[in-house]
C-alpha cells in the first residue's frame, strides 16, 4: 500500500513540490507530472480493501495535487504564486503548504455569508464570540470573521 502514499519524508510544501517538479519546469513537464500523479493518487484508484485512512490520504493528496494544477497551469496565476513564495521566503516565513500561500485579496462584509452561532463548520471559532461572515477561500477552506473581531476592527483574516 505503500505505492499510494505521498514520496515525501516530509508534506510537499510549495505546488511545486506536490507535482514533483522544479520551479523552472515548463508547463508540459508539469501536465506531465500531473496527469501521471492524478492516475495515481485518484481515490477510485486505490484498492478495494484500502483502509478508511488510506483512502483520507489519497483524498487529500489527489485534491493538492488538484489545486497545485490549477494554479501552476495558468500563466498568470503561476506567476503570482512565484511571487508569493518569493515575498514568503524573503520574509523569513519558508515555503508555504501547498494551497495556503498569502492571499492580498479584499472581500467585502456584503459578500460574505453571516452564521448565527453554531451553524456550519468549527463551531466555537474565533474564542465562541457568537455570529460570524464567513466566505470560501480559493485553497478549499473558509475564512471566517466574527462581531467581535469587527468591534475590535480587525481588518486581515487568515
Amino acid at each position: 500500500m505503500d505505492q499510494y502514499m505521498p514520496h515525501h519524508a516530509r508534506p510537499p510544501s510549495t505546488h511545486y513540490e506536490v507535482l514533483d517538479v522544479t520551479p523552472t519546469a515548463h508547463l508540459i513537464d508539469i501536465k506531465r507530472h500531473y496527469q501521471k500523479l492524478v492516475l495515481e493518487y485518484h481515490p477510485d484508484k486505490a484498492p478495494k480493501d484500502a483502509s478508511p485512512t488510506l483512502l483520507s490520504h489519497l483524498t487529500a493528496h489527489f485534491r493538492r495535487i488538484v489545486s497545485a494544477w490549477e494554479v501552476l497551469q495558468d500563466a498568470e496565476s503561476r506567476a503570482v504564486y512565484d511571487q508569493e513564495l518569493l515575498t514568503s521566503s524573503s520574509l523569513g516565513e519558508g515555503p508555504r503548504r501547498a494551497g495556503a500561500g498569502i492571499v492580498h485579496a479584499e472581500v467585502d462584509l456584503d459578500a460574505m455569508e453571516y452564521e448565527e452561532h453554531g451553524e456550519g463548520e468549527g463551531e466555537g471559532e474565533g474564542g465562541g464570540s457568537g455570529a460570524r461572515f464567513v466566505t470560501a477561500c480559493r485553497c478549499g477552506g473558509r475564512y471566517a470573521v466574527t462581531e467581535m473581531e469587527l468591534e475590535e476592527g480587525v481588518d486581515v483574516v487568515g
